[in-house]
């Protein structure tokens, strides 16, 4: 019997000029360190033994990995664009559905978060509704600010800092503002960054779910409203009253099982059962506590703990519901700490800050606490000693700030934030020791010549307090302070290639600094840039400081906010600018890098928005790569085998994707090798390539660790090639089974080994026999895909028909992507996995060429046996047709279009081809509102476009079809064609057509289209007119014949499917008339037929 295990199939031609692909394989994982972040919350499935999550304050949500006892990261799929999203101010688990969580999700108050929703664990969201959270702000310890009702799932509360007690009463879909418990302190929204300022508002909403009304909710729901005290509703949630004698400050609550509650505030604990009383906790001393925990399954056993931001916390634990206490204390022999890694050698990392603290309610007498830097878990919180382990496994949250990736020896050492960094011996293993005893490290080099030489900066703490710079002789396994300059916060080094006595040393807002004793005496340079740094803050994205790998006593220093690299060939003593003129000045940060031995003529800087810019002459001059709109950071790796030159990496922007792109041939090609699972999305501060291992890449970020990609497999560098020798021909069949060779990865990925059908292939492909002849594709998983090489040997309109059996029911469907164009299939036949039906698409327009179709699963529940494209041969959509008027602005005004700050274009140097363009300046726009479209269907923008300034960048946009604005950045000074896709609501036959200029620059347009194909066509002010006109012979081999004119006189104009005019006749006096097209090539081709003041637009085919 087939199994197939995925609903929706994707297919994605892609062109095979100049592409991107994931041409390897990669591994993404995370080095390990172990923690290093704050786990601000942590919770335990009531139903589900094992399943527990954790959340952080700048990391994300993690669930537990019980079978390997390890965490997950479950925020991969979060792209830099919207990293605000990795702060985790809450979450709510389903009681009744162990696969639901509920987050609320945003760092910080000033840029847009949410509530989101999981249906699977928290491998993929949704978005419920936008929302204002700040998970590494004031009060992020305390919580949870979210409750599912435990009787009812349908009911959600959520605690918000800026819009008070929000509820749903079906699943979250539908919210709104519960009355009766004030929204608490919402902060000071033009200035949110003091601390006094944060928003507070709810930070804790707990139900009773031992407590049900006679509707089916829970009857009691408390709510804390930090300076307001505890509200409780004792009607399912339909009113809330303020209890009198509550504490005011309350930061956690914990509800017994016989309901009696429990309270931490900033002056103790406090137990409420039918009053309010303060709890005496001896012995003690101390006023605030924040974690509780009452266990579930004994009312009168709690733990909790001391305060808010403080180190080496206490802990007390009672069983008589809080009439005694007994303290646990890791220096007074009640606890004894184990796992004794760089987290707890000197105890300084335990227990410091603790924000959550509960009992398994699984497990009798385990304990989970969590602090500043990781989970801890105790076995039996009751005997003497208590004994604790530190469950880090998995979590990796810890800031990185500089990276640096021997030749030899070790590969990698970190800097960090908090923790000062590693060496990292094994990347797969807890590291032993810190580099230092400081808290900071943003700098971190080697001598090219000696590797066991190398040096590092590092401070106290964030602002540089107590910057030191360290020097190691034995290959970082130990570091001793040197001298350092007066006045020295925080800043980066570099070591001469020859002589590990000379470094240089720059920091914020200063000079460089060098030495010839290896940091024993520091003197000022003279002639260097002022500010190559431009903060001493140790967020310290810019990289600007290199020494040359193979020329002696060689520095360069980037001055990027004047557009100036400079050097100094004595040792950093002296500098002069080596280039000045093809860099862009930019306020943005910038990575510089330059290559080793005979390659260390090339450079490279990524300049964020304006983009990467690559030198082959030692940085003589520079050129722009325009295929990143956007390069965040850069960095040569070791050469492909085979090659002489190094590897390229970038973290930047391709075609409005995110992504990390890795170049062997010095920037003339790409391929990105990263996926939409793996952004590595948190805020990414520094990338190095290892020196040792071609294609190995490590990405810091600001929150999720370190990262290293590597290419998985056995050959790095396989090959693709069609499965019959020679591409399948377009229009005709295509057999599922007959993909390209090329092995897993490469020309397939399937998830498991071997051919679980046994059928005519030996790889990892599952193939089944066909009851008909031939074979099926089956027992497909999600994320599985198949490439096929075809060539489309005639543009125009195609109908493909899929072949399919199924027998499950319901609707299966899938979709078809070919040249950018998408055709949705779906169908409901459940007779069978050898009972076949075909589904055949609407018509799509397609250009001839060469490409790559993959076929890429997305679902379960049906067979694929084959592809077939057909072309049709009337009818159908006009595809060819601009519905845009005046398309190419050849009236010489704006008929059509309107907009402001623009004018009509002669300057050729501004135009793309004829006499006219358009251009617009600062904010201003070009816009054409078209009517008339079809709803529900797809259509294409295209335009040739550029800007006039580099970094400046305009934008094509698509808005008023019935859906989101559509658009994509212009992101060259050369003109180049743009497209943009859309799909028309369901309601909708309109849409806004608009060029919108950069806000300080301006941009060009010329030749626009709009149609239903992706042309590029020139036509101007087309109106199809659908009167009686008709081709009687159509296709035909030899001729065309046009009947029913109307006129006296017509123009008769015949286009190829580019645009181009290729003959015109004039008819007169006559209904009828034909012309030869013997000498046409095979094709489809545009009649434009002008009879007075209307123009018939019609097509035939030429056999």
């Amino acid at each position: 019997m087939w199994k197939i295990k995925k609903e929706v199939l994707l297919f994605i031609l892609f062109q095979l000029s100049y592409f991107v692909t994931l041409a390897q394989n990669y591994n993404w994982d995370n080095v390990v360190v172990g923690g290093g972040g704050y786990v601000t919350g942590i919770q335990i499935h009531p139903s589900e033994a094992g399943l527990m999550y954790m959340r952080t304050d700048i990391g994300g949500l993690f669930r537990w990995d019980n079978a390997n006892d390890r965490w997950i990261a479950l925020f991969g799929w979060i792209d830099p664009n919207n990293d605000n999203l990795y702060g985790v101010d809450g979450f709510a688990l389903d009681k009744n559905n162990p696969d639901i969580v509920y987050a609320c999700l945003g760092k910080y108050p000033t840029t847009q978060g949410g509530i989101f929703k999981s249906y699977d664990r928290g491998v993929t969201w949704e978005k419920l509704r936008d929302g204002i959270f700040a998970s590494n702000m004031k009060y992020r310890e305390v919580g949870e600010n979210m409750a599912v009702d435990p009787n009812n799932s349908n009911i959600i509360y959520c605690g918000t800092r800026t819009e008070g007690l929000l509820k749903s009463t079906d699943g979250g879909q539908n919210w709104f503002t519960v009355t009766g418990v004030p929204w608490g302190y919402t902060g000071v929204p033009s200035n949110y960054w003091p601390k006094d300022n944060n928003p507070l508002g709810i930070r804790n909403v707990v139900i009773d779910g031992n407590s049900q009304h006679s509707s089916g909710n829970s009857t009691n729901v408390y709510v804390t409203v930090y300076g307001e005290g505890v509200y409780r509703s004792s009607d399912g949630g339909n009113s809330f009253y303020k209890m009198n004698g509550s504490p005011s400050n309350v930061y956690r609550t914990a509800v017994a099982p016989n309901n009696v509650i429990y309270v931490t505030a900033d002056d103790g604990v406090y137990k409420y059962n039918g009053g309010w009383q303060q709890l005496p906790i001896n012995p003690g001393g101390y006023n605030s506590f924040n974690g509780i925990s009452v266990d579930p399954n004994n009312p009168n056993n709690i733990i909790t703990s001391t305060g808010v931001e403080l180190w080496w916390q206490r802990q007390y634990i009672s069983n008589d519901a809080g009439a005694t206490w007994k303290e646990l204390y890791a220096f007074n022999g009640t606890m004894e700490v184990h796992d004794r890694t760089w987290h707890s050698i000197d105890l300084g990392f335990f227990q410091a800050a603790t924000a959550a603290i509960i009992f398994d309610p699984h497990k009798p007498g385990r304990v989970y606490s969590t602090d500043w830097y990781q989970v801890w878990r105790c076995e039996n919180v009751w005997e003497t000693p208590s004994h604790w382990y530190n469950d880090v496994k998995g979590h990796e949250e810890i800031v990185v700030l500089a990276i640096c990736t021997p030749h030899q020896g070790t590969p990698l050492f970190s800097g960090q934030g908090d923790v000062v960094g590693f060496k990292h011996t094994d990347q797969k293993e807890l590291p032993l020791k810190r580099l230092t005893d400081q808290a900071e490290c943003t700098g971190l080099d080697y001598c090219e010549n000696d590797y066991t030489k190398m040096a590092l900066v590092s401070a106290s703490d964030w602002y540089g307090l107590n910057t030191s710079i360290y020097t190691s002789n034995d290959a970082g396994d130990n570091f001793t302070e040197v001298s350092t300059p007066e006045g020295a916060l925080n800043g980066k080094i570099a070591i001469a290639s020859n002589d590990p006595n000379k470094m240089v040393f720059v920091y914020g807002d200063s000079e460089p600094y060098y030495t010839t004793d290896g940091g024993n005496s520091w003197q000022k340079s003279t002639g260097g840039p002022t500010r190559a740094l431009t903060t001493t803050y140790m967020y310290q994205y810019d990289d600007p400081l290199q020494a040359d790998r193979t020329a002696a006593n060689t520095f360069y220093l980037l001055d990027r906010e004047n557009g100036k690299l400079y050097k100094s060939t004595n040792g950093g003593q002296s500098w002069f600018v080596s280039h000045s003129g093809n860099l862009p000045a930019t306020s943005n940060y910038a990575n510089f890098a330059a290559a080793w031995g005979s390659n260390n003529n090339l450079m490279g800087v990524s300049m964020w928005t304006d983009g990467l810019w690559l030198s082959n002459n030692s940085g003589s001059s520079f050129y722009k790569i325009d295929y990143f709109s956007n390069a965040r950071m850069f960095s040569f790796g070791k050469e492909k085998p085979g090659s002489s030159t190094p590897s390229l990496y970038v973290y930047g922007v391709h075609n409005n994707q995110w992504g990390i792109y890795q170049s062997n041939d010095f920037g003339s090609t790409w391929n990105r090798i990263n996926d939409n699972q793996n952004y590595i999305g948190n805020s990414p501060t520094m990338m190095k390539a290892d020196r040792q291992t071609y294609g190995k890449i490590y990405v810091g970020t600001n929150g999720s660790g370190l990262f290293y990609g590597e290419i998985s497999g056995e050959d790095p560098n396989p090959t693709q090639s069609p499965y019959n020798g020679s591409a399948f021909q377009i229009p005709g069949k295509i057999p599922a089974a007959e993909y390209d060779f090329g092995g897993q990865n490469v020309a397939y990925y399937d998830k498991s080994s071997g051919n679980a059908g046994g059928a005519f292939r030996d790889d990892d492909v599952d193939i089944g026999y066909n009851n008909q002849g031939g074979y099926d594709i089956g027992w497909i998983e999600d994320g599985e895909w198949l490439e096929y090489s075809v060539n489309i040997t005639q543009s125009g309109n195609y109908k493909v028909t899929t072949t399919v059996a199924s027998q499950v029911s319901g609707t299966k469907s899938f979709e078809l992507n070919v040249n950018n164009q998408t055709i949705n299939f779906s169908f409901d036949d459940d007779s069978g996995w050898q009972s076949y039906v075909d589904i055949t698409s609407e018509e799509v327009y397609l250009n001839s060429g060469n490409y790559i179709m993959r076929f890429k699963a997305n679902s379960y529940s049906f067979n694929v046996h084959e592809f077939d494209f057909v072309l049709s041969t009337g009818g159908g959509n006009e595809c060819s047709q601009n519905l845009l008027n005046n398309p190419g602005f050849e009236s010489g005004d704006f008929t059509s279009w309107s907009g402001w700050n623009n004018s009509i274009e002669t300057n050729t140097g501004h135009l793309y081809s004829g006499n006219y363009g358009a251009g617009a300046w600062w904010n201003g726009a070009i816009e054409q509102t078209v009517y008339g479209l079809d709803p529900n269907t797809q259509y294409y923008v295209t335009v040739w476009a550029k800007n006039l300034e580099s970094g400046k960048n305009g934008s094509i946009n698509v808005d008023g079809h019935g859906g989101s604005t559509v658009s994509t950045t212009i992101n060259s000074t050369s003109f180049a064609q743009y497209t943009v896709a859309f799909t028309t609501g369901s309601n909708n036959t309109s849409a806004k057509i608009q060029m919108r200029a950069p806000a300080e620059g301006m941009s060009v347009v010329d030749d626009f289209w709009l149609g239903c194909g992706a042309s590029n066509a020139r036509i101007t002010s087309v109106i199809d007119l659908e009167h009686q006109l008709k081709i009687v012979s159509n296709p035909s081999l030899n001729y065309i014949e046009i009947v029913n004119f109307e006129s006296t006189q017509a123009d008769v104009m015949v286009y190829d499917i580019n645009g181009h005019q290729l003959e015109r006749f004039k008819v007169e006096n006559t209904p009828r008339f034909s012309f030869d097209i013997n000498g046409y090539a095979p094709g489809m081709y545009i009649l434009l037929i002008k009879e007075d003041d209307q123009l018939t637009r019609r097509k035939f085919i030429k056999e």
